[in-house]
């Protein structure tokens, strides 16, 4: 999973990366799903650290994990 944190303009533009609210990264297509709730507090699956709704997780054999948002799950699910 790539996460990215919220980043205003001005941060956004010194680092080179787009600006906006909390989100992840899909590992194939790069489509995004945010983090956050309407109330702007993290999701609770995010928390929890389980997949975004409609998402997948897999646990690469290094620790870490690959999501897979709903357009690529069906390709990536092994």
């Amino acid at each position: 999973m790539t996460y990215r944190v919220g980043m205003d303009v001005f941060v956004a533009d010194l680092l080179g990366e787009p600006a906006g609210p909390p989100h992840i990264r899909c590992d194939a297509c790069g489509g995004v799903c945010s983090v956050t709730t309407r109330n702007g507090l993290p999701a609770t699956w995010f928390i929890d650290g389980k997949s975004a709704p409609g998402w997948i997780m897999q646990r690469r054999a290094d620790g870490t994990r690959a999501d897979y948002c709903p357009t690529c799950k069906k390709k990536e699910a092994k």
